[in-house]
């Protein structure tokens, strides 16, 4: 290969695995040429540099480039990404597995590879075997440190094992439990079908169409991750109203440090740069306990927004408020005033 820039054909490229995604295939085809899949579109496209979210070698204008190089059509090409850009997840380090899935290829004798579901910013849990992703190293899935590899994986099973069952005796002793899984679901849900176009359910999500509602979702989340990274709204939480809490630190992560908050001008953690799988489960459930009008799976009354809202964010540190109040103004009217308590009211208690 010469970085020409010119288009010309791949002298082979391995066919993309069912499911499997774009991160993973285009490692694939670079290792069999002895690149890294940087390097390799380091060759390929005229932008590309080491900050480039590989996935966006999918998008216009690099995926007609990439589609005449591989051979493969666009459309095929863009199954592999499965999801809007902001809505993948972009670190560089990480990423996140099933378990059983990796079992599962090596039963049928071929290599592990990412799933294009593993890599949307909005799933914790694998759709195959309803069990939680957990977070592993990128470099794992390439499978080139084969001892490292196969201890990581016993790793993975230990711990997902450990997980699996501590969350069955969770589920068979308490229905709170129940509704914090129920909670997660509903939210992953309406995320899927806005991303595919169609509004959310005005009776549970208030009157907003399926653009303006992953703003909100995408604020809420942005909120909460970069403001609560250890997950200050747990106190809160446990006593809501409804009954729903967090009710086992072993589904929702601990992080070890802290990031600043919004007003200090530095790092903002958004569903689409973290890793963890645990971190974002939790950014979830607030965003439903926030959003949503109605719980199920619950044995009290129903209490809707804002008496949830209020029980939840009374207490909470007035600078990450702010930010959501600044971010609000851009929601639609309609939709605040029949979802949402005025927060200049809960503002108002820091003053």
């Amino acid at each position: 290969m010469q970085p020409d820039h010119t288009t010309y054909a791949l002298p082979h490229c391995p066919r993309p695995n069912r499911e499997e995604a774009a991160h993973s295939w285009l490692t694939r085809v670079a290792q069999g040429y002895g690149l890294t899949a940087d390097r390799m579109l380091d060759h390929l496209l005229r932008v590309h540099d080491a900050t480039f979210c590989l996935e966006r070698a999918f998008l216009p204008p690099h995926i007609d480039v990439l589609s005449k190089a591989t051979r493969i059509p666009r459309r095929a090409l863009s199954r592999l990404q499965g999801a809007p850009i902001d809505w993948i997840l972009q670190d560089r380090r990480y990423c996140n597995v099933c378990i059983h899935c990796i079992d599962s290829d090596a039963q049928a004798e071929q290599m592990p590879f990412l799933r294009v579901a593993w890599r949307h910013a909005w799933k914790t849990n694998c759709a195959v075997h309803g069990t939680r992703l957990l977070r592993t190293d990128l470099n794992i899935m390439h499978g080139v440190d084969t001892p490292k590899t196969s201890a990581e994986y016993h790793r993975l099973r230990t711990i997902s094992a450990t997980l699996e069952s501590r969350l069955d005796h969770g589920l068979a002793s308490s229905l709170r439990v129940l509704a914090i899984l129920g909670a997660i679901d509903r939210i992953e849900i309406a995320i899927d079908r806005a991303l595919d176009g169609y509004d959310p359910d005005s009776r549970v999500w208030g009157f907003i169409n399926a653009w303006d509602f992953l703003v909100v979702v995408r604020d809420v989340t942005t909120w909460a991750l970069s403001n609560f990274e250890c997950f200050h709204a747990r106190p809160e939480a446990e006593n809501l109203p409804n009954g729903v809490r967090i009710a086992a630190d072993f589904y929702f992560t601990m992080m070890p440090r802290r990031l600043p908050p919004f007003a200090s001008g530095r790092s903002v953690r958004t569903l689409s740069n973290t890793a963890e799988p645990g971190l974002r489960a939790a950014a979830l459930w607030l965003a439903e306990a926030l959003l949503a009008k109605q719980e199920m799976f619950t044995t009290v009354d129903t209490v809707d927004p804002p008496a949830r809202q209020w029980r939840l964010l009374k207490r909470k540190t007035p600078t990450g408020l702010y930010w959501l109040h600044q971010k609000m103004a851009s929601w639609p009217r309609r939709y605040v005033d029949h979802q949402w308590m005025d927060l200049d009211s809960i503002l108002s208690l820091y003053h």
